[in-house]
């Protein structure tokens, strides 16, 4: 499931098209009406003969583009190939191509930008410290230029891009992290902070990014109909996620079960086709546009005798480090986080940190040895090979390793935090191969006799580092695609499940703590303690109702002093029995209406403004104003019991309820598997309260906040 959401949208979007079907009007029928204070829904009685494809199709007409109905009405031809390009797999594919032609422009430029520097630096004399100098101020130069383009073109683009999608699949709306601003920041600001040396990946910014691809390409007229529908657009978002990081990383099936790992709380099964269409498009085009043949960038040989049962000890051991390691990654990056919002100097002077952290990257990564003047993916490349290291035996190859994984560690801790747009995925599964090949090199040197290959190990150490910070199993299918050998499939599935399970013992997910640090709107998991909590624990009893008795200066009061969406329509105040929910701009609408034709008479638009001014500000009619509220026409506005028509599509009369005795863990499953905005609570059948999302996420966090500080 792209997000809970898309499970309900289906539904309610099903039940409009069938709504529009049955409003066709229909010469030779009149239906009967009900007129009381407000009308009740009038009751079709057509029969199914009337439900024809023509009806249909005249309804979707209202929402066509005038170009796309002319051209539709030309041929069946013309017809079925608008159809065909304006499908969802037309959609997913172009999806794919963009983000494929996307991604290689960004690694032309990483390579050309990469190689400039190298180019400079074999232009210089041969004096270290000059060479250092130049290193270093060319970092911090496309450093600054990451931070500029996060402060002044879009403040969204920061970070990684896999939390903010999170929250959005959750059904909630972000406002601007989807706009064309931050696609822009996201890809330039991206680039240039890859290329100044701060221990950053790129795959969550380019989920970001083929998230922002999808919503941009939505609005274009020929996709309006996946556009007009919320499931469908979903669906999109969350194929996108699978397109990112199989383009990344040319692992499509892997991209889709990380994508789903990370992004849904919830998955419907029908988003999976379309996710993998994305996906393999992405990876398709990336791998062949850009003439890498293969879908494995580190391909390795191992041969299948290196691998024995007698192993399986130590590769369930190096789960065990890679999960408490991973868990610590965790929380060392909550507690940085938390001291850049504790001090406010760090707070206030962005520029600063970025500079800092990257002349202390560029130093590290210059000073060490020459490997890693080659960039991360070629450190990969060298902890899979199944040769020795000898570019890393001086002064020794356990020294060098050490040395890198400690300060890959912290340079990693302290740069995903920073306000540009970086991922942690790559140095993770970088750590991860590094603390791997560790292992192997000694158990290597300990057991002469057993044939063991350092290498094998280094791919195990990956994926279990990675599934121990993310918490996402399908790290292991990844690496399969990435070194496409099967070998050690069973020892990176044991390393795996085993630092997942060390990982979750000891601390949450790294991106539900960006989340949560970030303060991004998410759902958090229960406790303990909501299990003796209930809905009139946290619903608000304080609700404005519609019924029959509501009168045109009610509708204007309740409007003006609440902004929902949606208002209860009850029976009788005296009874509260619920009918249903009325949409806010319906009532709007008909207020308006009213002042309309009361503004039409000569004389009564300052009267009008004048007693309005006045009710809104909660006080009775003054003496002065007596003249014109009693006995005149300003009193029949006033008095008058608003005509309130209950028809679809305003009035909802099924909405979402539940007894205010419900527990709080089965009110936490509706919000997160339907993806809706909120529930009435009723008590013995009477309206008692209402449960927005947005109160019950503070209340969910509220309580898991108790249960910390009780442990503590």
């Amino acid at each position: 499931m792209s997000s809970p959401s898309t499970f309900i949208d289906a539904l309610q979007e099903r039940s409009r098209e069938w709504i529009r079907v049955l409003s066709q009007p229909n010469p030779a029928y009149k239906p009967q009406t009900t007129v009381r204070a407000y009308t009740y829904d009038t009751v079709d009685v057509r029969g199914d003969n009337d439900l024809d494809w023509r009806s249909s199709s005249r309804s979707a007409e209202d929402k066509t583009p005038a170009w796309l109905l002319r051209l539709q009405r030309r041929s069946a031809i013309t017809r079925t190939i608008i159809f065909v390009l304006s499908s969802e797999w037309s959609f997913l594919t172009v999806l794919g191509f963009l983000s494929a032609a996307l991604f290689l422009t960004t690694e032309i430029a990483v390579d050309n930008i990469l190689g400039g520097r190298l180019w400079i630096l074999s232009a210089l004399p041969n004096l270290s410290f000059l060479r250092l100098i130049v290193w270093t101020l060319y970092s911090l130069f496309f450093s600054i230029i990451a931070r500029f383009c996060v402060e002044y073109i879009s403040p969204f683009a920061a970070g990684s891009g896999i939390p903010e999608m999170k929250s959005i699949l959750s059904g909630l709306k972000l406002k601007g992290y989807l706009s064309f601003d931050n696609l822009i920041a996201k890809i330039v600001g991206n680039v240039v902070a890859y290329c100044s040396d701060l221990s950053i990946g790129r795959e969550g910014p380019y989920i970001m990014i083929c998230g922002i691809l999808a919503n941009v390409l939505l609005k274009l007229d020929i996709f309006y109909r996946i556009r007009s529908d919320n499931s469908s657009k979903f669906q999109m978002l969350s194929a996108a996620c699978a397109g990112g990081i199989a383009t990344v990383f040319g692992s499509p099936v892997g991209g889709v079960l990380f994508s789903i790992e990370v992004t849904s709380t919830y998955y419907l099964i029908q988003n999976l086709t379309k996710s993998f269409l994305c996906a393999f498009c992405a990876a398709f085009f990336t791998s062949y546009i850009g003439n890498h043949g293969l879908l494995t960038p580190f391909v390795t040989h191992f041969d299948s005798k290196t691998f024995s049962n007698g192993k399986i000890l130590s590769f369930i051991m190096l789960g065990v480090v890679c999960g408490v390691l991973g868990a610590f990654f965790v929380v060392a990056q909550d507690y940085v986080s938390k001291m850049r919002k504790k001090y406010f100097w760090l707070s206030k002077d962005r520029y600063k940190q970025v500079c800092i952290i990257s002349i202390i990257s560029s130093i590290f990564t210059y000073a060490s040895f020459m490997p890693l003047h080659e960039g991360q993916f070629y450190t990969i490349r060298s902890m899979f090979s199944d040769t020795k290291l000898t570019e890393w035996e001086r002064p020794s190859v356990y020294f060098n390793l050490i040395y890198f994984i400690i300060f890959k560690f912290f340079l990693t801790v302290v740069s995903i935090g920073l306000p540009v747009p970086c991922g942690l995925f790559v140095p993770v599964f970088v750590m991860g191969s590094a603390i791997g090949r560790l292992w192997g090199e000694v158990l290597s040197d300990l057991f002469p006799d057993m044939l063991i290959t350092p290498g094998g190990f280094a791919v195990v150490g990956a994926a279990a580092m990675s599934a121990g910070t993310t918490r996402a199993l399908s790290t292991c299918v990844i690496i399969f695609e990435l070194t496409g050998q099967l070998v050690y499939m069973f020892p990176v599935l044991i390393s795996v499940i085993v630092a997942t399970a060390v990982g979750n013992l000891l601390s949450p997910s790294v991106y539900d703590k960006i989340l949560e640090s970030k303060g991004l709107p998410f759902l958090p998991p229960l406790g303990h303690r909501a299990l003796r909590k209930s809905g009139r624990d946290v619903m608000n009893n304080s609700i404005h109702c519609v019924s029959r008795e509501t009168t045109y200066k009610d509708l204007s009061l309740l409007l003006k002093r609440s902004s929902f969406q949606y208002f209860p329509v009850i029976d009788h105040p005296g009874n509260m029995l619920l009918i249903g929910e009325i949409d806010r701009s319906y009532l709007r609408k008909i207020l308006d209406d009213r002042e309309r034709d009361y503004l039409s008479q000569s004389g009564n638009r300052q009267r009008l403004v004048d007693v309005m001014n006045h009710y809104d500000k909660g006080l009775p009619a003054s003496p002065d104003m007596g003249s014109d509220v009693t006995g005149s026409p300003m009193e029949e506005f006033f008095s008058t019991r608003a005509l309130i028509e209950l028809q679809r599509p305003h009035f909802d009369p099924s909405p979402f309820q539940l007894v205010d005795k419900t527990p709080l863990t089965k009110i936490h499953f509706m919000f997160s598997m339907l993806g809706i905005t909120h529930v009435w609570c009723t008590h013995k059948a009477k309206l008692a309260g209402l449960i927005t999302r947005k109160e019950f996420m503070k209340k969910c966090w509220e309580l898991n906040e108790q249960r910390n500080a009780t442990e503590d």
